[in-house]
């Protein structure tokens, strides 16, 4: 081991003396009993023929936070025999927890929390019964394996027993939640870790219980307000049923409460707010319905508020506007009515608003990095103010009726990423840019199924700056900063996106922060695909299906080296399909059907995966996959591929004859990760971002996997 020096200075403390930064001596004899090398950069490796084991007086022993290149827990522990706290969590220790730990009988305080361990068999139920004086347990990620011995609520000193993500099973004996000096009970993360709250009969000293991602049931008992020192419950993703008792607001201390997603029965927020010391509240997919209650506007401190994937209903009131913390407001998927109210505007510390999926008809200017009003019915014009809200990154008003042209004032935004604003009434043409710096960073835009004409997206391709190079080490999700502490999209928010993405509508949770996406299908764009759109290197996925589109492809959509998904489908492009674009060795997924294509499809390479979907319609087309060879002529060649009878059936144009083959799914994985960023159970979420072809998704929609979190 080679800590980092210290400087050494003796300061008296009672019969106790300070030797040494992080060493304690007993001044009578100058025996070591206390040693804290924790966060000490000590790295290598340790073994039972370290010096550490000859301090025979220890009895605190930390050497937590360190980096010891996963050795096993060395035997000679046992020589440690007056250790009263044990700590050595997140230091990189690995294998079986060693038995002889368990002969410490004078151990009050354990953490073997965030290392690569695991118990022996029957090794918690020796634990429980050896080490009586067990004060606090902590085990996290400790892989046990086995059910919670009974034996372990004899331990009537137990304050806290952490047991987070330990492959539990079986039922949890309801003695342990009767202990009458426990205060932190965590067993979430053990999905076959079944239990239930019994009733609760005097005063608990509880002060956090968190149950969530578990297989417990029944029903939450009215008793629950007895507990008066609860501070944190969180029951998410359960199977608890019933009502949520209405007791529960007479646990005034709470400042974390998360209910989402279970089973309760129907019933109103009349419970709500007297918990004024609520920071977070989740109560996402609860059943609730009715108006939010103005007792609410009590919850003055808190920062993350949600309420969605329920039927409240209703308007939203003014008092939103009280609330003064940095918020993330979700609310989306409920049937709120009326006007977005005034005071959203005065939130100058919100960070998010969710609205997605209710009957609103009306919005504000904020100063939001995200804003999400999909799906409802928003009428008119896009606000101008939104031009103000200098911080916003992501932007998504699709699924409205919106009447407007396409905004490009919103191009002054300089921290816009996402700009969602598919199946509105958008028209007209698209003019050029007045400026280099518009829309500088935008990596995602979807303008899709509106009525937009004119030459496509002119002059944009010139200044898309955020698309044309590619980060393509950056697998981080896309987050939002604020002035004080970070805010990760993908922790607090799941960022999910539907995708038409190789010709079936996928949804994503996360979206990679590095990733590219321009879909402006289904509109009335015409002319050709502009040279331009050589610069935009980056971009993984390119719909331009359902337009107008004429003239041919150019070799230069060669250079878009990241493309993983393109549909060109259902324009009247025309000439011949260039052979460089088998350079694309990440595309996936290829689409010119139902155009004027003509001479013989590409060779080698990806376009070996494609099959005869991916150029229907083109009857000058010759070469594989197709069945008509080259310098053959074709007996139907004087049909109009565009008015042809197979053109007319909707039954054919979309009967995919999907199949996986070895090399397109190799490049499949490629933009899977893009989207994917995995999260570990951070419970919210939905930023619906829609990318795709709206009469794809109809054939489609029984592939879709919708989620609400």
């Amino acid at each position: 081991m080679m800590p980092i020096p210290r400087p050494t200075r003796g300061k008296s403390r009672g019969k106790v003396q300070i030797a040494a930064r992080g060493v304690e001596c007993y001044n009578n004899t100058g025996h070591v009993i206390g040693l804290d090398l924790g966060s000490s950069y000590l790295y290598g490796s340790i073994n039972s023929s370290s010096s550490l084991f000859r301090l025979v007086h220890l009895q605190r022993l930390s050497l937590a936070e360190n980096f010891f290149h996963y050795y096993k827990i060395p035997s000679a522990i046992r020589n440690l025999s007056k250790l009263t706290s044990l700590d050595l969590r997140f230091s990189s220790f690995s294998g079986e927890i060693p038995s002889e730990i368990f002969e410490l009988s004078h151990l009050e305080y354990i953490d073997l929390s965030r290392n690569s361990l695991k118990l022996q068999k029957q090794g918690f139920y020796i634990l429980a019964e050896k080490l009586t004086k067990l004060s606090e347990l902590y085990l996290s990620d400790v892989k046990i394996s086995s059910r919670v011995p009974a034996v372990l609520a004899n331990l009537s000193s137990l304050a806290a027993l952490i047991l987070k993500n330990c492959s539990l099973h079986s039922e949890l004996p309801t003695g342990i939640l009767q202990l009458p000096n426990l205060k932190h009970l965590s067993l979430e993360l053990n999905p076959d870790l079944a239990g239930y709250i019994p009733n609760i009969h005097g005063s608990y000293p509880l002060m956090e219980l968190s149950l969530a991602n578990t297989n417990f049931s029944g029903q939450l008992p009215e008793s629950i307000g007895k507990l008066k020192s609860l501070q944190l419950l969180d029951i998410n993703h359960c199977r608890f049923e019933g009502s949520i008792p209405t007791s529960i607001a007479n646990v005034s201390q709470l400042t974390y409460l998360s209910l989402s997603t279970n089973n309760f029965s129907p019933r109103p927020l009349s419970w709500l707010g007297k918990q004024t010391k609520l920071n977070f509240l989740d109560l996402i997919k609860t059943n609730l319905y009715g108006n939010i209650p103005p007792s609410a506007r009590n919850l003055t401190k808190i920062s993350e508020l949600y309420l969605g994937c329920n039927q409240l209903d209703g308007q939203i009131a003014n008092w939103i506007g009280d609330l003064t913390h940095q918020t993330l407001l979700k609310l989306q998927e409920n049937k709120l009515v009326g006007p977005i109210p005034q005071s959203i505007s005065r939130l100058e510390n919100l960070i998010l608003l969710d609205l997605q999926s209710n009957f609103l008809n009306g919005m504000r200017g904020c100063s939001l990095r995200m804003i999400n009003f999909a799906q409802n019915q928003l009428q008119g014009k896009i606000p101008r103010s939104l031009a103000y809200c200098t911080m916003l990154e992501a932007l998504n008003l699709g699924k409205n009726q919106i009447y407007d042209t396409f905004p490009f004032w919103l191009g002054v935004l300089p921290n816009l990423k996402v700009l969602v604003l598919r199946s509105n009434r958008l028209h007209g043409a698209i003019r050029k840019p007045q400026s280099s710096s518009e829309f500088s960073k935008l990596q995602i835009i979807d303008i899709s199924d509106n009525n937009l004409g004119g030459e496509l997206l002119l002059g944009y391709f010139n200044i898309w700056n955020a698309m044309k190079v590619a980060n393509a080490g950056n697998l981080s999700c896309m987050n939002a900063t604020t002035g004080f502490q970070k805010f990760s999209w993908s922790d607090y928010y799941r960022y999910s996106i539907e995708l038409t993405n190789k010709g079936v509508e996928l949804e994503y949770e996360s979206v990679q922060d590095s990733f590219t996406a321009i879909d402006p299908s289904n509109n009335k764009f015409n002319g050709e695909i502009h040279e331009d759109i050589r610069n935009l290197k980056a971009v993984n996925m390119l719909n331009l299906s359902n337009n107008n589109l004429t003239d041919h492809i150019s070799s230069s959509l060669a250079n878009l080296t990241h493309l993983e998904s393109m549909d060109l489908s259902r324009n009247k492009l025309s000439g011949e399909i260039p052979q460089q674009l088998v350079q694309l060795t990440f595309l996936s997924f290829f689409d010119v059907s139902h155009n004027r294509f003509k001479g013989p499809i590409p060779s080698g390479r990806q376009f070996s995966t494609f099959d005869t979907n991916s150029f229907l319609g083109n009857l000058g087309l010759c070469g594989s996959p197709l069945p008509k060879k080259c310098g053959i002529p074709d007996e139907s060649s004087g049909q109009d591929p565009l008015n042809s009878e197979e053109d007319k059936g909707i039954g054919s144009l979309f009967a995919f004859d999907w199949k996986v083959v070895l090399v397109g799914f190799a490049a499949g994985l490629i933009i899977g990760m893009p989207l994917g960023c995995n999260f570990i159970n951070r419970k919210h979420g939905r930023f619906l971002m829609v990318l795709g072809n709206k009469q794809l998704r109809r054939r489609e929609k029984k592939r879709r996997h919708k989620f609400c979190f």
